[in-house]
Order: C-alpha cells, then structure tokens, then sequence
C-alpha cells in the first residue's frame, strides 16, 4: 500500500450546561463545521488489476442534549 501523510485537519466541538436544582442540562455539538477530510488513505494493489483507496474521516456534526436529575 501506498502510505501518505494526513493533511492539517480543524475539528471544533463545543458543549454547554446548566443546572438547576437536581437538573443537570447540558448541550453538544461535536465537529461544528462538519469538516471531513480524507485521512488515514490507503491504496491496495489487487490481482484484479484495480486498485482500491480507502480512507477515513471525522465523524459528521453531531447535535445533542443530556440531562441528569439526582434523587
């Protein structure tokens, strides 16, 4: 395989909370911007004569709410 280095990559995440009382809020967003870059590429030689490039990425925008209430 063909081995490359990763580009420079940007992940931003961000994460808000509030409590009140025994309620405990809290918000997310992981990977604000969405950036997927290609990284981790691999190129495997097959005897089909193809060759396969593979790579992976950052997961996409996530958007979240937790909340935890004690007894």
């Amino acid at each position: 395989g063909l081995a490359t280095p990763d580009p420079a990559t940007h992940l931003y995440n961000g994460r808000a909370g509030y409590t009140m009382g025994k309620l405990d809020l809290t918000c997310y967003i992981n990977n604000i911007f969405n950036n997927t870059p290609a990284l981790s590429k691999y190129q495997a030689n097959n005897t089909t004569g193809y060759n396969l490039l593979s790579y992976t990425t950052f997961r996409p925008r996530t958007i979240g709410v937790t909340a935890n209430y004690s007894f």
